[in-house]
Protein backbone atom coordinates (compact mmCIF):
# COMPACT_ATOMS: atom_id res chain seq x y z
CA UNK A 1 0.00 0.00 0.00
CA UNK A 2 1.30 3.48 -0.77
CA UNK A 3 0.30 7.13 -0.98
CA UNK A 4 1.90 10.29 -2.36
CA UNK A 5 3.17 13.00 0.00
CA UNK A 6 3.28 16.77 -0.73
CA UNK A 7 6.75 16.37 -2.30
CA UNK A 8 5.38 13.98 -4.94
CA UNK A 9 7.18 11.04 -3.36
CA UNK A 10 5.27 7.78 -3.04
CA UNK A 11 5.34 6.73 0.60
CA UNK A 12 5.17 3.15 1.80
CA UNK A 13 2.41 2.42 4.29
CA UNK A 14 3.48 -0.58 6.35
CA UNK A 15 0.64 -3.00 7.01
CA UNK A 16 0.62 -6.69 7.84
CA UNK A 17 -0.39 -8.81 4.85
CA UNK A 18 -1.09 -12.44 5.62
CA UNK A 19 -2.66 -13.50 2.33
CA UNK A 20 -2.62 -12.45 -1.31
CA UNK A 21 -4.61 -13.40 -4.41
CA UNK A 22 -2.69 -14.26 -7.57
CA UNK A 23 -3.76 -15.29 -11.04
CA UNK A 24 -2.15 -18.62 -11.88
CA UNK A 25 -1.97 -19.36 -15.61
CA UNK A 26 -1.14 -22.67 -17.25
CA UNK A 27 -1.73 -24.60 -20.45
CA UNK A 28 -3.97 -27.66 -20.46
CA UNK A 29 -2.59 -30.29 -22.84
CA UNK A 30 -4.89 -31.67 -25.50
CA UNK A 31 -4.93 -33.89 -28.54
CA UNK A 32 -2.35 -33.48 -31.30
CA UNK A 33 -0.15 -31.25 -29.15
CA UNK A 34 -2.84 -28.58 -28.87
CA UNK A 35 -2.97 -26.66 -25.60
CA UNK A 36 -5.68 -24.55 -24.02
CA UNK A 37 -4.79 -21.63 -21.76
CA UNK A 38 -6.50 -21.63 -18.36
CA UNK A 39 -6.37 -19.42 -15.26
CA UNK A 40 -7.17 -19.90 -11.61
CA UNK A 41 -7.42 -17.23 -8.91
CA UNK A 42 -5.43 -18.56 -5.96
CA UNK A 43 -5.22 -17.12 -2.46
CA UNK A 44 -1.81 -17.84 -0.97
CA UNK A 45 -0.58 -17.40 2.57
CA UNK A 46 2.12 -14.72 2.76
CA UNK A 47 5.12 -15.73 4.87
CA UNK A 48 7.91 -13.69 6.37
CA UNK A 49 11.13 -14.26 4.43
CA UNK A 50 12.70 -16.30 7.24
CA UNK A 51 9.66 -18.60 7.38
CA UNK A 52 9.63 -19.00 3.58
CA UNK A 53 13.31 -19.96 3.62
CA UNK A 54 12.59 -22.54 6.32
CA UNK A 55 9.82 -24.05 4.19
CA UNK A 56 12.19 -24.33 1.24
CA UNK A 57 14.87 -25.88 3.46
CA UNK A 58 12.39 -28.46 4.80
CA UNK A 59 11.48 -29.39 1.22
CA UNK A 60 15.10 -29.71 0.11
CA UNK A 61 15.92 -31.88 3.12
CA UNK A 62 12.92 -34.15 2.47
CA UNK A 63 11.05 -33.16 5.62
CA UNK A 64 7.98 -31.93 3.72
CA UNK A 65 6.58 -32.74 0.32
CA UNK A 66 5.61 -30.24 -2.35
CA UNK A 67 1.99 -31.24 -1.83
CA UNK A 68 2.19 -30.63 1.94
CA UNK A 69 3.68 -27.18 1.39
CA UNK A 70 1.04 -26.24 -1.17
CA UNK A 71 -1.74 -27.54 1.08
CA UNK A 72 -0.47 -25.43 3.99
CA UNK A 73 -0.05 -22.26 1.94
CA UNK A 74 -2.99 -22.25 -0.48
CA UNK A 75 -6.05 -20.88 1.28
CA UNK A 76 -8.51 -20.83 -1.63
CA UNK A 77 -8.75 -21.46 -5.36
CA UNK A 78 -11.42 -19.87 -7.55
CA UNK A 79 -12.18 -20.25 -11.22
CA UNK A 80 -12.89 -23.97 -11.52
CA UNK A 81 -15.95 -25.35 -13.27
CA UNK A 82 -17.23 -28.67 -14.51
CA UNK A 83 -18.05 -29.59 -18.12
CA UNK A 84 -21.56 -28.10 -17.68
CA UNK A 85 -19.96 -24.80 -16.61
CA UNK A 86 -21.08 -25.09 -12.97
CA UNK A 87 -18.66 -23.54 -10.50
CA UNK A 88 -16.65 -26.01 -8.46
CA UNK A 89 -15.85 -24.87 -4.92
CA UNK A 90 -12.38 -25.37 -3.49
CA UNK A 91 -12.14 -28.43 -1.22
CA UNK A 92 -9.59 -30.99 -0.05
CA UNK A 93 -10.89 -33.41 -2.68
CA UNK A 94 -10.50 -30.82 -5.45
CA UNK A 95 -7.03 -29.95 -4.18
CA UNK A 96 -6.01 -33.61 -4.54
CA UNK A 97 -7.41 -33.70 -8.08
CA UNK A 98 -5.44 -30.58 -9.00
CA UNK A 99 -2.25 -32.05 -7.53
CA UNK A 100 -2.64 -35.05 -9.85
CA UNK A 101 -2.30 -32.78 -12.90
CA UNK A 102 1.38 -31.90 -13.37
CA UNK A 103 0.65 -28.74 -15.37
CA UNK A 104 -1.55 -27.30 -12.61
CA UNK A 105 0.77 -28.42 -9.83
CA UNK A 106 3.83 -26.83 -11.47
CA UNK A 107 1.97 -23.54 -12.04
CA UNK A 108 0.80 -23.47 -8.39
CA UNK A 109 4.33 -24.14 -7.11
CA UNK A 110 5.91 -21.51 -9.39
CA UNK A 111 3.43 -18.84 -8.27
CA UNK A 112 3.85 -19.80 -4.59
CA UNK A 113 7.62 -19.36 -4.88
CA UNK A 114 7.01 -15.98 -6.51
CA UNK A 115 4.80 -15.00 -3.56
CA UNK A 116 7.45 -16.19 -1.09
CA UNK A 117 10.57 -14.79 -2.76
CA UNK A 118 9.54 -12.38 -5.56
CA UNK A 119 9.90 -12.61 -9.33
CA UNK A 120 13.36 -11.06 -9.38
CA UNK A 121 14.85 -13.65 -7.05
CA UNK A 122 13.37 -16.52 -9.06
CA UNK A 123 14.66 -15.11 -12.35
CA UNK A 124 18.14 -14.73 -10.88
CA UNK A 125 18.18 -18.38 -9.75
CA UNK A 126 17.18 -19.69 -13.22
Amino acid sequence: MAWANDMGMTMFVFTEVDQIKKKVSFKVPGDLDKETKADLLVTYRVLELEDAEEVLKDFREGNRTEEQILSENILDIEGMMDKDKNKIPFSDDMFQKLMARYYVRKALVDKMLEVFFGKEVLKAKN
